[in-house]
């Protein structure tokens, strides 16, 4: 009997040998793709971690070169490429930073933190941006630890100093800038810094060392040599001697605006008056012939020293219809004038080059003015329309309104801008100050509520909510526990200190509240009076009447809110 293969025909043989050829071809792929789809993830991953690194390097030449467009652009990129890349999340922080975003960074760090790739340059900038957000009692976390670490840095010091006067430790904070400035003698930073925490401090001889820093340093080519000329300058109580110093320094420096020589020139105004005219005629001759966006500065300050007249010299009517900035310096300086008439007859001409919402606002004021309230009403409501679209318009609106005592019209703007992400902390700051010139209460305590809800890592927002809380009494379990949390991670700031205290005298503990002052030495002469009042009254509460009466009599009873008014009247010497 023959074996089987040779009963099979040559072509049988060849096609299963071909099947055979083609089932491991098949098993070898397979094996390849499941090896590929173990693989692909990890190697996936480097490659993005690559692209994410490459990146990140990208915007940090971007951001050492000062493009901060083109490295905000490439740090983006670089963390949506791979969010958990520790080079991205930190370049990512650092473009924050560096266009004032501080509350968007502070996340950003507390990430790199977690990757376990923060270094050690890594954590001075995350504190003072902590700091910056609000968020002091963990910015003093961080800070003191540093300090602890014994990092000689003179950046570590000034933030040390920046963090105390935020505290209210104002005699810390002067040490640590000391120390800032004997550790780095020629940085201008240092040098300014001290000074103004010497000029705050109140006494003569603080006041004249930080004079002669700040002439020494406005000497200097420097941002800090012309910001210390312009904290003199504008600085009450100057002798003739620094003022005249001061002037000729300005009208040197090599960074001086058109800002610092008009101050300048207000210096030497006053250092001569007996040639006040011909000073003034010699300026608006002078400016008459500079560019518009200069003749306009120099408006501005003619029209705040009453010197219209000499405004209209400046920009003529018939020019100022050029352009929308001159027009406006003629409309305010027609309003001080009270020339209503004439606005209106400006305002109604064709083509009047002024956006919508501001001459809506200019013809709303010309309504109140005559009479016409229902007119002025219109008009307000078409420019608030107008400028809805517009956050810096609605700002002009709060602005102009706050200006000419409108406090209504002045809020709708701002709340129109809290609805806005990118505005909405100053448009509450801006509500806050309403509520506090009507004495509203309960939209104080609203605002401040909505505040803590959007930044419920800003401390001064917290305790700002539980002092106002416990003042009119509500909320006093939560607002305690809010106070003893701050106290117990910012144990020397007075105004975390006062809400507590406060809390204590609602909660009927005396003793307890006055234990919060226990151990401290506080310059009473020297506080605001909000704070002072509520020592007073943890004072009379204790029995300590006549120190009460005393801290009450150095007190302007009218610098003080209702409700502190009524915690301390009964101690009150009529």
């Amino acid at each position: 009997m023959q074996p089987l293969a040779t009963l099979l025909a040559p072509e049988l043989q060849e096609a299963r040998k071909r099947r055979r050829n083609w089932l491991a071809v098949v098993v070898v792929l397979v094996v390849g793709v499941c090896v590929l789809l173990l693989e692909w993830r990890p190697f996936y991953a480097w490659m993005q971690g690559m692209r994410s690194r490459r990146m990140a390097a990208k915007a940090e030449a971007e951001l050492f070169a000062g493009n901060i467009d083109e490295a905000l652009k490439k740090a983006r990129i670089a963390y949506w490429t791979m969010p958990d890349e520790p080079a991205a999340i930190r370049v990512a922080a650092k473009a924050q930073r560096m266009i004032g975003q501080y509350a968007a960074a502070v996340p950003l760090w507390k990430q790199l933190r977690l990757t376990g790739a923060m270094r050690i340059e890594d954590r001075r900038p995350y504190a003072e941006d902590l700091l910056m957000s609000g968020a002091v009692a963990e910015a003093g976390k961080e800070i003191e630890a540093l300090l602890k670490d014994n990092i000689s840095e003179g950046a570590l010091f000034r933030l040390a100093a920046r963090w105390s006067a935020v505290e209210g430790n104002s005699e810390r904070a002067r040490e640590f800038a000391a120390k800032a400035v004997k550790m780095e003698p020629e940085s201008h930073e240092g040098r300014l810094l001290l000074a103004l925490l010497q000029l705050s401090a109140g006494t003569a001889t603080l006041r004249e060392e930080a004079t002669r820093s700040m002439l020494a340093l406005g000497a200097e080519n420097s941002r800090e040599g012309i910001e210390a000329l312009r904290q003199l300058g504008t600085l009450r109580g100057i002798s003739r001697e620094v003022a005249g110093q001061v002037s000729q320094l300005l009208q040197r420096h090599a960074l001086a605006t058109e800002q610092h020589r008009i101050l300048a020139f207000n210096l030497d105004l006053d250092l001569h008056p007996a040639e006040r005219a011909a000073m003034l005629d010699a300026a608006v001759e002078k400016y008459s012939k500079a560019a518009p966006a200069v003749r306009c500065e120099f408006g501005n300050w003619l029209n705040g020293h009453g010197e219209f007249g000499r405004m209209e010299k400046l920009i003529p009517l018939e020019e100022a219809f050029k352009r929308q900035d001159m027009l406006l310096v003629v409309l305010n300086s027609l309003a001080s004038l009270r020339r209503w008439t004439e606005i209106e007859r400006i305002l109604q001409t064709k083509d009047v080059p002024l956006y919508t919402a501001m001459k809506e606002l200019f013809l709303a004021r010309v309504a109140e003015e005559t009479g016409s309230k229902a007119a002025a009403d219109l008009h307000w409501t078409r420019a608030h329309i107008a400028a809805a679209a517009s956050p810096e318009h609605l700002r002009e609106i709060a602005a102009y309104a706050e200006k000419m005592g409108r406090p209504a019209q002045a809020e709708q703007a701002y709340r129109s801008l809290a609805a806005n992400a990118n505005t909405a902390r100053p448009a509450m700051e801006g509500l806050l100050k309403i509520a506090g010139s009507r004495g509203d209460m309960d939209m104080l305590r609203d605002t401040l509520k909505k505040m803590r809800e959007r930044w419920p890592q800003d401390d001064s927002v917290k305790n700002d909510l539980a002092y106002f809380n416990l003042l009119a009494g509500k909320s006093v379990d939560e607002s305690c526990a809010a106070a003893r949390d701050l106290v117990a991670r910012s144990p020397g700031s007075l105004p975390h200190l006062t809400t507590l205290a406060l809390a204590m005298l609602r909660k009927k503990d005396p003793a307890a509240a006055l234990s919060v002052y226990q151990g401290l030495r506080i310059p009473w002469e020297r506080i605001a009076p909000p704070q002072r009042a509520v020592h007073a009254a943890v004072l009379g509460a204790n029995g300590r009447t006549a120190e009460a009466v005393a801290e009450i009599a150095a007190l302007r009873w009218d610098d003080l809110r209702p409700e502190e008014q009524e915690l301390i009247k009964q101690w009150r010497k009529q």
